[in-house]
């Protein structure tokens, strides 16, 4: 499973986003989350931004759509349904998330959203706002 995290630091006010690999549930290398670049493959995040106002944190990021990276990456399908899931946290780092998860199918070509695995409201509309970054990050480029 690919995974990009990231989180604006409080201390710092950085952006932090990398790009990620799971094979496990646990934390670190190497059988759990893990960089990219720890496993022999390449960092693909750029253009990161990022703010944190009102208990709001908002990320931006831009990835290739090809795969770069042969087994830690998957090419992002333009013109059909991409399967995404999201998790979020009340940490500066990238830590267990609890029940706050959720998942998604986005068309990243029209920007459509159909809703998964997301039981309450609050949820509905954090995954709409996560969903519209990604749709964003790759249509605003095109």
């Amino acid at each position: 499973l690919l995974l990009s995290a990231g989180w604006v630091d409080d201390t710092t006010g950085q952006v932090v986003v990398d790009d990620y690999y799971i094979n496990d549930r646990a934390a670190g290398c190497p059988n759990g989350v893990c960089e990219d670049t720890n496993q022999g493959g390449n960092r693909d995040i750029t253009d990161v931004s990022g703010t944190q106002e009102g208990g709001v944190t908002t990320i931006k990021f831009t990835r290739p759509l090809a795969a770069t990276d042969a087994k830690l990456d998957r090419a992002i399908a333009v013109g059909s349904d991409q399967q995404i899931i999201f998790a979020f946290g009340n940490t500066d780092s990238l830590t267990y998330h609890g029940a706050n998860r959720g998942g998604s199918a986005v068309n990243f070509a029209s920007g459509g959203v159909t809703a998964g695995l997301v039981p309450n409201t609050i949820e509905k509309r954090i995954a709409h706002g996560t969903i519209m970054i990604f749709a964003w990050m790759v249509l605003l480029p095109l």
